[in-house]
């Protein structure tokens, strides 16, 4: 018999003499080698595992500084023909993030937990491919800040990591209780001013209403009197009780500055 030609897609022809007594023939075909086309983001990525080789799982590596190092198993297809057979993948690489978060005094403070994208990250800091996020982190004694970042793609040149400063609220000192007292205090005056206030003009009703008085010879000097009275005292609850609300809340918003 004589020679062959084996072939089958995906796979390099390979020449055969047949024997001449015949029989089973058992043949392994070598695979089309396939050109892998790597796009990155960034452009400018050192890779590994990429040149030219059979087709099925391949390995890539990429690095890039201020990036995590990105490992990725690329499926190459079989191709229909082994003639400048080709694969083409495109990688996005994330940044790295750096945390520095800090105190209401300017002291920098480790996070309890922090959030993106409602799921948990390394409080220090992680990485994150270019976009845009939301946060959420917690301190036991700080409180918690939420907001929006955005990691930007590395277009070439330096790329340090994405630095999120986090700024908890200045911390408050605890109420006075004095405070508290005082406004209590000046609220009551000044509800004594308006029920002094509500019987003057009670007062003043029944003088109108007592007008006749005068035609039969009756004083309605007492009543004039009482009105009087009950005008001053309101004007004075007010006056005072008005000072000292004003005081104590004065005292109040005093004692919840920011601690130094």
């Amino acid at each position: 018999m004589g020679p062959v030609t084996l072939s089958a897609p995906g796979y390099l022809s390979r020449p055969l003499e047949l024997p001449s007594a015949g029989g089973r023939l058992d043949v392994q075909l070598e695979r089309c080698p396939v050109a892998l086309k790597v796009r990155t983001v960034p452009a400018d990525a050192r890779l590994q595992g990429v040149k030219v080789g059979p087709w099925g799982p391949r390995k890539i590596r990429a690095h890039r500084p201020g990036h995590q190092t990105l490992e990725h198993v690329v499926q190459i297809p079989r191709p229909k023909t082994c003639q400048d057979a080709a694969h083409r993948v495109s990688l996005v690489m994330e940044r790295n993030v750096l945390i520095a978060a800090s105190a209401g005094d300017g002291k920098a403070v480790t996070p309890s937990r922090f959030l993106v994208d409602g799921k948990a990250v390394d409080v220090l800091g992680f990485h994150r491919p270019p976009g845009h996020y939301t946060f959420r982190v917690d301190h036991p004694r700080e409180g918690t800040v939420t907001g929006r970042f955005a990691v930007s793609a590395c277009t070439g040149g330096p790329c340090p990591p994405v630095a999120l400063r986090i700024d908890f609220a200045p911390s408050r000192r605890p109420a006075a209780e004095g405070s508290k007292w005082t406004i209590a205090i000046g609220a009551g005056l000044v509800l004594a001013g308006v029920a002094a206030g509500l019987a003057s003009l009670d007062l003043h009703e029944q003088l109108e209403t007592y007008t006749n008085k005068r035609d039969v010879g009756e004083s309605i000097d007492g009543l004039r009197a009482d009105r009087d009275e009950q005008a001053k005292r309101a004007d004075g609850f007010f006056v005072v009780g008005g000072a000292i609300l004003g005081a104590g809340y004065l005292w109040y918003r005093s004692s919840q500055e920011p601690e130094q």
